[in-house]
């Protein structure tokens, strides 16, 4: 879950520096940077920047309001591009990737007798890249689904919500000794499927690092924050380094290696997508083999 970062770092030749360091007045100009570029979101598809059409007055309540009115409209046609964008490029790679996957299943099959070990094992190989790859596209594509969902806001208690996910997991791995600390009942202004979604992956995120305790423990409540409510999953599994903190929400990035701990990082993710959906904002506390607390708020209602 990787997520792209840039460095832009000018670079001089040693002419170039020598030359400055002797006349300090003669150092080139640093280049005009466009300060609302467009945003390019694929070769040839490209929206205007998030501040496009806003250099024009905007002093005085009317102006301000105006201005903030185009932002977000800006912003969101950026995010209906996007979101259009990383489906049909994911829709797109998942015939291909099948056809990999079955012909190589096929060769396995007829031709394997005829194939030394270590061929057998190149296509072992392949299959499970191309496997992979599936799970990474069909986690792109839950993402982007999220973005063009209709959010419908209710009043409801997400505590029926937490208990359904943590039966389902429980029938799921039978063999597992764990336990749900959870109260009566905890309300909220939300959409009930978008939180379901967002449980799922928070639960399925504690069961998985839980794995290696004799008993996971899981706890979902709530506190309040400088007066606003602000509700966590808890569990006492692997937990983290917080150093790497900024790293736990992006997109294929994972902390923990593959044969530690089963995943494609793309859990977090969506989770912060529904609670940005909502307002709200997402925040994660851990200590390495101590456990973790993801934190999370909705949008405050008057």
């Amino acid at each position: 879950m990787i997520g792209p970062e840039f460095d832009h770092a000018g670079e001089l030749d040693h002419a170039g520096v020598a030359a400055s360091a002797r006349s300090p007045a003669s150092a080139p100009s640093p280049p005009e940077v466009d300060p609302d570029p467009p945003i390019t979101i694929g070769p040839g598809r490209e929206v205007a920047g998030l501040m496009g059409g806003l250099r024009h007055d905007v002093s005085g309540p009317a102006g301000a309001e105006a201005a903030v009115r185009q932002a977000n409209a800006a912003t969101d046609a950026a995010n209906e591009e996007l979101a259009a964008f990383s489906y049909a490029v994911a829709h797109d790679l998942r015939a291909p990737l099948r056809s990999i996957d079955g012909f190589s299943k096929v060769l396995a099959e007829d031709c394997g007798d005829r194939l030394s070990p270590e061929g057998r094992t190149y296509i072992r190989y392949l299959r499970e890249s191309a496997q992979h790859m599936a799970r990474l596209i069909d986690g792109l594509l839950s993402l982007s689904a999220l973005g063009r969902t209709e959010i419908n806001r209710a009043r409801i208690d997400l505590v029926p919500i937490v208990r359904a996910v943590f039966a389902r997991l429980q029938r799921d791995h039978p063999d597992r000794l764990a336990e749900l600390v959870i109260p009566a009942e905890i309300f909220a202004i939300a959409d009930a499927g978008m939180m379901k979604v967002a449980f799922e992956n928070l639960l399925d995120n504690a069961w998985k690092f839980t794995s290696k305790r004799r008993k996971a423990r899981i706890e979902f409540g709530q506190t309040l924050q400088n007066g606003r409510q602000v509700c966590f999953v808890r569990d006492n599994g692997a937990g983290f380094n917080m150093e790497y903190a900024g790293k736990l929400f992006a997109i294929f990035q994972r902390l923990h290696t593959p044969d530690e701990f089963e995943g494609i990082g793309i859990g977090l993710a969506i989770v912060r997508r529904v609670i940005h959906r909502h307002g709200g904002r997402i925040w994660g506390e851990g200590e390495v083999d101590r456990g973790a607390t993801f934190y999370f708020t909705f949008e405050e209602t008057p």
